[in-house]
């Protein structure tokens, strides 16, 4: 469970830090951390009007599955689990879960 909690700080320690990198538009666009630390999962998503269109896009999905990250989804430019890897997070656990569980095993990450 200690291990939970630790990689939980950590995806929302990383998280904070990546919204942060942001500075405020002139849209009323605004970056949003979602976590369910019950169950688990955390999200980083762009939330907000330009003009008349209406944003909602998440940026990254993270989930802790057996007392491993798992990156759900990552569509920022540095990678969200280098992030992780930066704060102390051993890439043995952290799965690219985006990825076929057959490319997994060709990534420098956790196969499962």
């Amino acid at each position: 469970m200690a291990e939970v909690n630790k990689y939980q700080d950590s995806i929302l320690k990383v998280l904070e830090e990546y919204k942060g990198r942001f500075k405020k538009s002139s849209k009323d666009i605004q970056p949003l951390i979602i976590a369910d630390k019950e169950k688990r999962h955390y999200q980083l998503l762009w939330l907000g009007w330009d003009g008349n269109r209406h944003i909602f896009t998440v940026t990254t999905f993270l989930s802790i599955i057996n007392g491993k990250i798992w990156v759900q989804h990552d569509s920022t430019e540095v990678g969200i689990a280098n992030l992780l890897v930066e704060e102390g997070i051993p890439k043995s656990d952290i799965v690219l879960g985006y990825f076929p569980s057959d490319h997994r095993a060709l990534t420098e990450f956790a196969a499962a």
